[in-house]
């Protein structure tokens, strides 16, 4: 099974922080390295859909909150909302300033314990989809 949109985007932020590690942190040592992952990410695995979907994982957000503040990721998930709701303002309103509010503080059903255990790496919501819709994915 391949991996949720959710992860790809963070374990691809992992890998560039454990690359930076390797290389010892110096820049001139890395830089080439983050060129070409950078280059085939761009426009590819850094779109607003790639980018709404780390937001909203728990397993990244709960563990880090600074993303909630972070330009690039918020944008993303804005212009994502825009596309979604283009033709009703008040539930991209209400995506925006409402439900990512009780997601980021776990208020409502994002308190629940379901909601809870999606903090863990090992949840996979692929997994969970394919359990209840098994002819959904083709191996």
């Amino acid at each position: 099974m391949k991996p949720s949109m959710g992860f790809l985007y963070g374990e691809l932020l992992k890998a560039k922080r454990e690359i930076k590690q390797v290389y010892g942190n110096v820049e001139s040592r890395y830089k080439d390295v983050m060129a070409i992952i950078d280059k085939k990410m761009e426009g590819r695995l850094n779109s607003a859909l790639h980018l709404s979907a780390y937001l909203l994982n728990p397993h990244y957000s709960y563990a880090d909150a600074s993303i909630f503040d972070d330009g690039t990721i918020i944008e993303g998930f804005i212009s994502c909302v825009e596309t979604f709701y283009h033709d009703d303002d008040d539930k991209g309103y209400r995506a925006v300033n409402v439900d990512s509010e009780q997601f980021q503080k776990r208020l409502g059903n994002f308190s629940k314990k379901l909601a809870r255990s999606c903090e863990r790496f090992e949840f996979n919501p692929g997994k969970l989809l394919h359990h209840f819709c098994p002819n959904l994915y083709c191996n």
